[in-house]
């Protein structure tokens, strides 16, 4: 994959996620469940965002650049 411009992974803020799992109906490969939290596979996002979009917690960010 080639992208014109870079985007950081994102985290979910484990706070916020209810486990709804209404990320997980986007079909990402990054994404999964642990313990009734969503996890994302850092490996393997590409920071698109469309998770984040859905999600109605907004416990999907941007993984601060550190």
């Amino acid at each position: 994959i080639v992208r014109d411009e870079w985007k950081p992974a994102l985290r979910v803020d484990v706070e916020a996620c209810n486990g709804c799992r209404l990320c997980l109906q986007v079909g990402c490969p990054a994404l999964s469940m642990k313990e009734k939290i969503a996890v994302i596979d850092q490996v393997l996002c590409t920071g698109c965002g469309v998770c984040a979009q859905v999600c109605p917690e907004e416990a999907i960010l941007e993984k601060a650049v550190i």
